[in-house]
């Protein structure tokens, strides 16, 4: 093989393997408690948290871990939680006086031999960790009969500590100027909707968002199209002066002045629209129940009388991750369910595919009626090829794992993306 076809070669071993990475990291990143690789201590039970410190405000929860032989009833103590909650004031604990939940209360009973159960204390959250400070969670393992607790155990309570801080100067701006205004927004968009549909106030959202950001947006899409239009130009440059990296970018910045080219225009106004993006990519994400959002609400919306209805189009629960467990994978009987869990995927994945493609298109160079240059291996292991074909495919992962709510957003911003791409593409 010639070597600089084992140079493209290596290259797409490389960016494969490079894009694998950042996916695995960010995968960990968002849901750790499914890719936790975690060493299971025999004979044991023991309880864990997603971090150390939690932010007021967030979300929070317990993972009870059972590797025992012995299965675990706990006695139901709603609407208080199954574990005691105290407050550490310097060597004193003090017990917290919990009131009701802000949503129903869901009794964990049983935690089988050999597996563990996740305890979402967030129900609790305005009550329990209302201050910051030191925070003590003790949870008490009864007896089985009259015999030793389960397993090794030498003691019936297990315990953990933890942090809770108030929101960094960061946290509150992007509360502040992000998140509130988008969750309100959308619940402002649901009260004038019949049924206050979660789906349609998601993509009423997601267009007016994406209207205001158009002209940044439609600016990086022309750059982006000018320096596919001068790339035939820097690719003469780079053959005729190969080696002299030098002179490669003396002649590159000579003609993006020429060209009257910035290439950053092509990626400012993106890095000015992420914040937002991403904040009503989380709004979108835990919208499903405003009762652990009170501290997102502005005060005309802390007494709602109604809850978004998560039923889209009579077919799609919002609620829904398609791929939550191993079991979703396998086919059921009839495969009518499966269809239905990697419908939404799927679509996600090929309008990604298609806004991609239109985005990478070039112009097609006058021939003179001569047969098109058949494609070598660099054409088809570039990054361009690569992104367009790996990110759809890992969306499909991404998607499934996450609400269905979060791909009814991705959906309409896709669609509205394609159709800015359609009118850059036409050279308006």
């Amino acid at each position: 093989m010639p070597a600089n076809k084992q140079n493209h070669l290596l290259r797409f071993v490389v960016t494969f393997f490079f894009f694998y990475l950042i996916i695995t990291m960010g995968l960990k990143a968002l849901f750790p408690e499914k890719f936790s690789n975690e060493v299971k201590a025999p004979e044991e039970i023991r309880m864990t948290l997603e971090s150390k410190k939690i932010t007021m405000g967030r979300d929070f929860s317990v993972t009870i871990i059972n590797t025992t032989n012995t299965g675990i009833t706990l006695p139901n103590l709603c609407p208080e939680p199954p574990v005691v909650i105290e407050r550490k004031v310097g060597d004193k604990l003090y017990q917290i006086d919990l009131t009701e939940p802000v949503t129903s209360c869901v009794p964990v009973t049983n935690i089988d031999p050999d597996n563990k159960m996740k305890i979402d204390l967030s129900p609790w959250k305005y009550s329990a960790f209302t201050e910051p400070g030191a925070y003590k969670i003790s949870l008490e393992i009864p007896k089985v009969g009259n015999e030793k607790f389960v397993g090794n155990l030498t003691n019936k309570v297990i315990e953990i500590e933890t942090k809770v801080k108030t929101p960094g100067a960061f946290v509150s701006l992007f509360r502040t100027f992000i998140s509130k205004p988008l969750l309100n927004g959308m619940i402002l968009i649901a009260s004038l909707i019949p049924n206050h549909s979660l789906g349609w106030s998601i993509i009423i959202l997601t267009i007016i968002i994406k209207s205001l950001l158009f002209f940044p947006s439609q600016h990086a899409l022309e750059s982006q199209k000018k320096l596919q239009s001068i790339q035939p130009k820097l690719d003469e440059i780079k053959k005729k002066f190969a080696g002299n990296q030098q002179k490669i970018t003396e002649e590159t910045m000579a003609i993006w002045k020429r060209e009257k080219i910035n290439p950053l225009q092509s990626c400012l106004p993106t890095l000015l629209q992420l914040p937002i993006l991403i904040g009503l990519f989380f709004i979108v994400r835990d919208s499903g129940s405003l009762d652990l959002a009170r501290h997102l609400l502005y005060p005309p919306f802390l007494s709602l009388d109604w809850t978004f209805d998560t039923n889209f189009l009579g077919v799609l629960d919002l609620n829904m991750i398609p791929f939550q467990s191993v079991e979703s994978w396998i086919p059921p009987r009839p495969m009518t369910g499966l269809l239905k869990g990697l419908f939404l995927p799927v679509v996600i994945a090929a309008s990604q595919f298609t806004q991609m493609k239109m985005s990478f298109a070039k112009k097609a160079a006058k021939s003179g009626g001569s047969k098109p240059q058949k494609k070598t291996l660099e054409d088809h292991l570039n990054m361009q090829n690569m992104m367009m074909y790996m990110l759809p495919t890992m969306l499909i992962f991404i998607s499934g794992s996450l609400p269905a709510a979060v791909s009814v957003y991705w959906g309409a911003s896709t669609a509205f993306a394609i159709g800015q791409q359609y009118y850059v593409n036409r050279g308006k």
